[in-house]
């Protein structure tokens, strides 16, 4: 009876350490280079070395309007000198947003060695054509499944990144329920947060709804008529959302995006300022 009783007191202490660390873990938190586009322009280098000294983790990789356009070039330089620039910043490669023609046929292959050139496994289109139709985003979620198909032999998830057009009605459907609805499990639905309330949706709802594939998220927030708003200034119950990415969400990286910017205050005041309310706010 005493060893049954040590027995169970140990366990029961294991299992509390075990839900402290994992209550502990520590999610990363990126920045999104387009936040930074116009200085990236000018600076590459220079933008990355104070995206590190501002304590960000790294960054989500992107052109200078938006998503690739190109395996070859990235900010007018060599796609391999970019990535040693990255590295020699300190920082780590969250995600990189992709043109769709970039995840086709012979593009296929390239897209995944310059993932790898980075060291990063969240392979995200960062843009899909809008449809008057919801029968084309059936064959979105099909071209989807194929393409994760080849990733995962890589350790790689592919993911799309929303606007608001695929949170707006079609049909009488949600263009991203249906994509999310008819794509495997290793699909990442990469949210812009501040699309989903000005859509008149939850975004905690739909973290809790696809379990386990919201591996990174754009953190923006919204109010009604109100552009230029830094993250935790707006509507978004952060609280709520932080527990749900971490509890049932998956998430393996936050990525802070400021895509506009308050009076007065520069992209680079921006982007401090969004960390720091960042921390007070997940802390």
């Amino acid at each position: 009876m005493e060893l049954s009783r040590r027995n169970f007191i140990a366990a029961a202490g294991a299992a509390a350490l075990s839900q402290t660390l994992v209550a502990k873990k520590r999610i990363p938190v990126a920045l999104e280079l387009y936040s930074l586009r116009a200085e990236a322009g000018k600076d590459l280098p220079g933008t990355l070395a104070a995206i590190k000294k501002m304590g960000y983790d790294g960054i989500e990789l992107v052109c200078e309007k938006g998503g690739l356009v190109s395996n070859e070039v990235l900010w007018g330089r060599p796609f391999g000198e970019v990535a040693k620039m990255v590295k020699d910043n300190g920082l780590t490669v969250y995600s990189v947003h992709h043109g769709y023609h970039l995840l086709q046929g012979d593009q296929i292959e390239k897209t995944i060695e310059i993932n790898k050139l980075v060291g990063n496994r969240n392979v995200t289109c960062s843009w899909m054509n809008a449809s008057k139709t919801i029968a084309p985003w059936y064959e979105h979620a099909k071209a989807y499944n194929a393409i994760q198909a080849r990733l995962e032999k890589h350790k790689m998830n592919v993911g799309l990144h929303n606007h608001g057009a695929e949170v707006q009605l079609v049909e009488g459907k949600v263009p991203w329920d249906v994509f999310m609805d008819n794509t495997v499990k290793g699909v990442t639905g990469q949210m812009h947060l501040a699309a989903f309330p000005a859509a008149k949706l939850d975004p905690v709802a739909y973290i809790r709804k696809y379990k386990g594939r919201s591996r990174t998220m754009q953190l923006n927030d919204w109010a009604p008529e109100k552009r230029g708003l830094l993250l935790g200034e707006g509507t978004i119950d952060w609280k709520s959302l932080f527990a749900a990415a971490e509890s049932v969400g998956g998430i393996q990286a936050y990525i802070i995006e400021q895509e506009s910017y308050p009076p007065g205050m520069t992209p680079m005041e921006a982007s401090v300022r969004c960390l720091e309310n960042f921390r007070k706010l997940h802390g």
